[in-house]
């Protein structure tokens, strides 16, 4: 597969988010057509936000990880698909503490090891797990250097996770449900805060990202980054 790479150099604004020892130089949002597999990569422990898509990346970017923790915003199959197909890794506490169906958990998640200490990234811990009945709404939302990731939370949520977006400086976005429709509020997501949103999705799938949400952010300023245009984006820390 022909992959372009798009390259951000970005400001580390909040290094107390991460330990000392994990000086992570990159936070990657992989090319995997319709899923989300987001890294935090530059160290031989590399950190994880889900790993689901339709394949697994193989570049030296990802292939220097030694030890693998993965962090789970929710688990649907095309956020934990991929998790099976990789040596070396553990589930963080709270992931395994996530809803899942017996069919996922069983084919995607089988014996697989907790880790033995928490990573510092969790912000947001459980959302709305008793209030909704859906599995995209029952997950978690990261928030880790400047990037916030929701997983697939719909509106539902939105004034559970949305004050995250008003810090005192600009934070990426990745894009709620893939940038599906259901997960978009112009009222909330037109913040001045944000400072690009990013889309992991392929639109034949699903047809991620929705017109609506996609023409919204570009009518107010705000650079929407897909990587079925742009393959995998690499955002320097």
């Amino acid at each position: 597969m022909n992959y372009k790479v798009l390259l951000f150099f970005l400001t580390l604004i909040e290094p107390q988010l991460m330990t000392s020892a994990q000086n992570y130089k990159s936070l990657i949002v992989w090319n995997i057509g319709q899923g989300q597999f987001i890294s935090l990569s530059g160290n031989k422990v590399c950190e994880h936000f889900d790993a689901g898509g339709e394949w697994l990346p193989k570049t030296k970017l990802f292939l220097h990880c030694s030890w693998h923790r993965f962090q789970l915003t929710h688990t649907d199959q095309d956020h934990i698909n991929l998790i099976k197909k990789i040596p070396n890794k553990c589930l963080t506490l709270e992931s395994s503490k996530l809803w899942t169906s017996r069919y996922n958990r069983k084919r995607h998640l089988k014996n697989l090891d907790i880790c033995a200490t928490n990573a510092p990234h969790v912000l947001t811990h459980s959302l709305l797990r008793t209030r909704h009945k859906t599995n995209d709404d029952k997950g978690y939302v990261y928030k880790t250097q400047n990037f916030l990731i929701p997983g697939d939370a719909s509106k539902r949520t939105l004034s559970h996770w949305s004050p995250l977006l008003k810090d005192k400086k600009k934070l990426n976005l990745i894009a709620p449900h893939h940038g599906s429709k259901n997960s978009y509020s112009k009222g909330v997501f037109h913040s001045k805060n944000i400072k690009s949103v990013i889309v992991s999705a392929r639109r034949k799938r699903y047809g991620h990202p929705h017109p609506i949400m996609e023409d919204g952010f570009k009518s107010s300023g705000i650079p929407v980054l897909k990587t079925e245009d742009w393959g995998h984006l690499i955002f320097a820390l």
